[in-house]
């Protein structure tokens, strides 16, 4: 086997210029999709790939990491290279756009619509289940060999999931967002932004989510990060927030009692450790390389691996997540595919070559969408969102994050109730 450390050096040699630049150059966080979504790469397919190159194995295996670990160094530095290409000219030719939000009535009353909505699809839900999977979350009946089939009872598996997620998923992380760039803009806001947190956090964590905290933790410091950047002021003026910590602290503690208690009797700290590096770290380059395996044994899936959204299309649909879950594993289940995984296993490396630029221009196009009203919260939480997005494409993919069609509809969605809301009200 070839020298793993050799091979993970080469791979964090690609990403150093970029890491130097947004630690030099200010500029860069001025566009915050941009950032984000380097650093996704970097944090969540890059880093963890050291284990998938030693072979570590947490899980048992159905193909040899060894056997395309070359492929998979190659493909981690060229869609940085890739990346470099597009977004360098990009940052060295786009003038600054210095945002000036101001606080209005209009920004509460968004936020309110969502809650509002959140609160309607949670009861909805309840009413159709009859279940919270925290219950059984707290309880310690779902663990680690029943969480699937429970996910597949109560969340997946639900014909009207895609509505549902919008209550549990994409409302709570931007009304969250939306809440602390108000709050930064405007301190008396304190006990609606409170609120708001509780609503949103509690909505997300309704599904029993081990990670639940963290990915609020994430979502939240990309927020602060946003902000600050777009303002041009200093990033590390949100380590000063000690509530924020705070909260970083309990979130932590409660990931480890999550673990331990779906763990049951394998528990101790070491054990926890490797299970949150594990699935932070590790299982998206794992599964990166499991779409390379998969890529040599059948063969690209072609159209078949594209979304049918929801039935308005017509081909016949292959799910990546429990197809290459079914062959990393060889058991049901589900896993999630990076997005060079996604377009790997669409058209092998001819769809690799060629949609990449397509990923990474339609980050700049969004980015640019979110520039034209630089005197609006909302375009700051929209940017957040999406810079979110940008990160979550290394994680989950294209289709799940960057090209779900019910995201921008849905914040359309909200503007327009807004907006008629605002004109019957009479408010500013």
């Amino acid at each position: 086997m070839k020298n793993p450390y050799l091979l993970y050096v080469l791979v964090l040699l690609a990403y150093l210029p970029g890491l130097v630049t947004l630690f030099k150059w200010r500029k860069c966080w001025h566009f915050p999709l941009v950032s984000f979504a380097f650093l996704g790469m970097f944090f969540f397919n890059a880093i963890g790939s050291i284990s998938v190159f030693s072979d570590e194995k947490l899980y048992i295996l159905n193909f040899n990491t060894s056997d395309v670990a070359a492929e998979l160094v190659f493909v981690l530095i060229f869609q940085v290279f890739i990346f470099y290409v597009i977004a360098l000219p990009y940052l060295l030719t786009r003038p600054l756009v210095r945002f000036v939000p101001v606080a209005a009535f209009k920004d509460r009353s968004l936020i309110l619509i969502g809650l509002a909505i959140i609160i309607l699809l949670d009861t909805i839900y309840f009413i159709q289940t009859r279940n919270f999977l925290i219950f059984q979350s707290v309880d310690g009946i779902m663990n680690m060999d029943n969480a699937l089939e429970l996910r597949n009872q109560y969340v997946y598996g639900l014909r009207l999931w895609f509505v549902y997620n919008l209550g549990f998923f994409f409302l709570p992380l931007f009304l969250s967002n939306y809440a602390l760039i108000l709050l930064l803009e405007d301190r008396t806001q304190v006990w609606f932004v409170c609120a708001t947190f509780v609503i949103c956090l509690g909505s997300y964590l309704t599904l029993g989510s081990k990670s639940g905290f963290l990915v609020f933790v994430l979502s939240l410091t990309l927020s602060f990060l946003t902000y600050y950047g777009v303002r041009g002021q200093e990033l590390t003026k949100f380590l000063r927030f000690r509530k924020f910590w705070f909260f970083v602290g309990i979130s932590v503690v409660l990931l480890f009692i999550g673990y331990s208690r779906a763990m049951q009797g394998a528990f101790s700290p070491i054990s926890i450790f490797k299970q949150i590096w594990y699935r932070v770290f590790v299982t998206y380059p794992e599964t990166l390389a499991g779409s390379l395996s998969y890529l040599h044994d059948f063969g690209a899936l072609g159209v078949s691996a594209l979304p049918s959204i929801h039935g308005l299309l017509p081909h016949e649909t292959i799910s990546l997540s429990t197809e290459l879950h079914r062959y990393i594993a060889g058991s049901p289940g589900g896993v999630s595919v990076p997005f060079a995984g996604e377009v790997f296993l669409i058209g092998g490396w001819l769809a690799f070559l060629f949609f990449l630029p397509i990923i990474f221009i339609t980050l700049i196009i969004i980015q640019e969408c979110c520039l034209i009203f630089p005197h609006k919260l909302s375009s700051i939480s929209i940017l957040t969102l999406f810079a979110y997005m940008a990160m979550n494409i290394s994680m989950n993919g294209i289709f799940a994050s960057l090209y779900n069609l019910m995201y921008p509809f849905t914040l359309l969605l909200l503007f327009i109730l807004n907006f008629g809301l605002k004109n019957i009200s009479g408010r500013p």
